[in-house]
């Protein structure tokens, strides 16, 4: 599981979006982008904190989004919305 520092400003920035109940794609805050994308570099998983603070799953290899209390997924892709 990938927890890098979401300050690292080394690497591009790149956008991740989840998609939502009616089909439509919504943008992850850049922090959680950063997190992801990191762990898509490493073929891995990021632990992200929600806004409301709820932590989540993304897969990068299945590209879903996992809560971690209810185990409800949801799409994630990577790039344009």
């Amino acid at each position: 599981m990938c927890q890098e520092n979401a300050n690292n400003s080394d690497k591009p920035y790149v956008s991740w979006y989840w998609q939502d109940d009616d089909s439509n794609y919504k943008e992850f805050s850049h922090e959680a982008s950063r997190q992801i994308e990191a762990a898509y570099s490493q073929k891995s998983i990021a632990l992200v904190q929600g806004k409301d603070n709820r932590a989540f799953l993304v897969d990068t290899t299945k590209m879903m989004k996992i809560n971690e209390r209810t185990r409800y997924t949801r799409r994630v892709r990577r790039g344009d919305s």
